[in-house]
């Protein structure tokens, strides 16, 4: 599992967008949470909080909103390339 931090105070700041389940919001708290993890590597903090989970559950949230990426192409299973 891929571990990655951001500061405490962003990421309570971007769960509380993603949690209101809308898709502008949605993406407001994952640029938050890119953000503050890229500054958080950049400065080399410490204390942070562990983003990875929030990052993935939200970007789930949005592709099951948007009917998933075989919906958005036609297709039912199988996957692979066209």
């Amino acid at each position: 599992m891929n571990v990655e931090f951001c500061a405490a105070a962003a990421y309570t700041t971007a769960v509380a967008l993603i949690q209101k389940h809308t898709g502008p919001d949605i993406k407001a708290g994952i640029a938050t949470l890119l953000e503050s993890r890229d500054t958080y590597k950049r400065e080399e903090s410490t204390g942070g909080k562990n983003c990875s989970e929030a990052i993935n559950r939200a970007i789930k949230t949005l592709q099951v909103r948007r009917g998933g990426v075989a919906a958005q192409f036609g297709r039912r299973g199988g996957g692979g390339v066209c």
